[in-house]
Parts: structure tokens; sequence; C-alpha cells
């Protein structure tokens, strides 16, 4: 089920509305710098897709269950 966040918090990302800015963790917990929109489920890949906000031809694909962080002020 996806809902919008309003405060800052790590979620799931098949938990994350479609088009929720989104940022990657690292390893240790904490949130590298770069922004992402949410976008659309390859299910050949079974893989979620997520565009670059500053570089529109880019795109990182994470799999189901991989945490991020959302609800951060951008």
């Amino acid at each position: 089920m996806s809902k919008t966040y309003e405060t800052e918090q790590v979620a799931q990302v098949q938990n994350i509305k479609r088009g929720e800015y989104v940022k990657r963790l690292n390893a240790d917990g904490t949130a590298q710098s770069k922004v992402y929109a949410r976008s659309y489920y390859d299910a050949e890949s079974q893989r979620y897709a997520l565009d670059d906000v500053d570089d529109t031809s880019r795109q990182v694909f994470v799999r189901k269950g991989t945490k991020l962080l959302v609800g951060f002020t951008y």
C-alpha cells in the first residue's frame, strides 16, 4: 500500500508512491546526496526504476525491499 510521507523516514521501495522523491541509503544508513523520483516497476527485470531528477536521461534500478529515504525537504 503506497502512502504519502510527511516526515523524513526510511521506507521500502514497493511502499513508496510513484513520483515521490527519494534518496538511496549507504551501507551505514546515511543518505546519499543524489535525489531520485520513484518511477515504474519493470516486470521483466523485477526491479523498480528511480529517475535522477538532475539528469532526465539517467535511471537506476533497485530490487523490491530496497530501503530508501523519503519525506525530506527538497
